[in-house]
């Protein structure tokens, strides 16, 4: 991405570890939040086995991303990727969030 400013590669290492901190801090952002919602809704006794669940598919579905990934990569422009997945990230949340207005609000009007 950067190869046409031959810049030091102290430089690429400082840009690179600026980025990574960034994704780290986005990461944390979505899965510390996400990780109290689920120990809120769920009952105390089905949360270690639901979390469990919930870890094991991610993690089974991380080397099936991984080579996915690599395989995009090789066949369309890198830029491509994150664009796609974020818009398709945006709208599973528009989605998802939807369906969750309306069942809270279905909720609050029959008390």
């Amino acid at each position: 991405m950067l190869e046409s400013f031959q810049l030091n590669f102290v430089i690429y290492a400082c840009f690179y570890s600026v980025v990574m901190f960034f994704f780290g801090v986005v990461i944390a952002l979505i899965d510390i939040p996400l990780a109290y919602v689920l120990q809120k809704e769920i009952p105390d006794e089905y949360r270690g086995r639901v979390l469990s669940i919930v870890l094991s598919i991610g993690k089974m579905m991380l080397p099936a991303a991984m080579l996915s990934s690599g395989v995009l990569l090789n066949l369309i422009p890198t830029y491509v990727i994150p664009v796609a997945g974020g818009l398709l990230f945006l709208l599973f949340n528009m989605r998802s969030s939807n369906k969750l207005n309306i069942e809270l609000t279905s909720e609050n009007k029959s008390t």
